[in-house]
Order: structure tokens, then C-alpha cells, then sequence
């Protein structure tokens, strides 16, 4: 007699389902981990925010220190009372991005705006501007 056994075994059925689940685990791993795309994907969001907050702020700053020597040098009448941290200062909370970005400000020396852009922490970006108009930053951490 021929013996015409059609289907899957019961073996094939199990070891198939083992695949399976290892492929799941990896997935999961990929996507879930340390290293993984979600995180990954949030850590790029937060460089993604930091950095857009830092070359708005340079470009105002930038905008503001060209105003303070134009206006102290080049136009002539040397009559600036301003100091060039106040100038960029005033600039910064007076432009597009403070509605933006900015979140409070302090105009003591040296003036400091809290932005509402987080690190990776959760920390507020902090700029601190000095009496040259340079931006320093805190809070500006990619990663965890």
C-alpha cells in the first residue's frame, strides 16, 4: 500500500512558530531598545529642536550686534547708550522666535532667556547672553 501523507507535520507546525517568535523578539528589541529606532527617533527630534533654537537665536544675535557697531560706528553720530548685550538682548525678545522660542526672559547682566525647547533630560535650553553678545548655552544635552 501507498502511504500519501499530505499537510505539515506536527514538528514543522512547531519549529515554524519558534521562527516566528524569534523574529518577533528581535523586532521588538530593534524597535524598543537603548539603541533602538524610537529612541533614536526621539534623540533626533530633540537634536532637531536644539539646533533650530540655537541658529534662530545666532542669526537674531547676529542681526542685533550688526545694528549695535552700525549704529555706533558707521552711522556716525556715536550716540548708542545700549550696551551691546542689551542690543542683542532686546533684539532677541523683540523678534519672531521669542514668540517661538522664548519661554521667560531676565534682563539682569548677564541677560538670560529660558527657551521652551527641552534637552534630552527634559531640562529647559538656557541662553545666557555676555557683554559682547556672545550666546552661551545650557541645558543643551542630545542624549540621556
Amino acid at each position: 500500500m501507498k502511504n500519501n501523507e499530505k499537510g505539515i507535520t506536527l514538528v514543522a507546525l512547531v519549529i515554524t512558530i519558534i521562527v516566528l517568535l524569534i523574529l518577533a523578539g528581535v523586532t521588538i528589541l530593534a524597535l524598543s531598545g537603548d539603541n533602538g529606532i524610537l529612541n533614536r527617533a526621539s534623540q533626533s527630534k530633540v537634536s532637531t529642536e536644539i539646533a533650530n533654537a540655537k541658529d534662530a537665536f545666532t542669526t537674531v544675535a547676529a542681526e542685533g550686534i550688526t545694528e549695535y557697531y552700525n549704529s555706533k560706528y558707521v552711522e556716525g553720530n556715536n550716540t548708542e547708550t545700549a550696551t551691546l548685550q542689551k542690543t542683542v538682548y532686546d533684539k532677541i525678545t523683540n523678534s519672531s522666535i521669542s514668540s517661538t522660542f522664548v519661554n521667560t526672559t531676565s534682563s539682569t547682566s548677564p541677560s538670560t532667556i529660558v527657551t521652551n525647547v527641552n534637552d534630552a533630560t527634559g531640562a529647559a535650553l538656557t541662553a545666557t547672553i555676555d557683554t559682547n553678545g556672545k550666546i552661551a548655552w545650557t541645558n543643551d544635552k542630545m542624549t540621556k
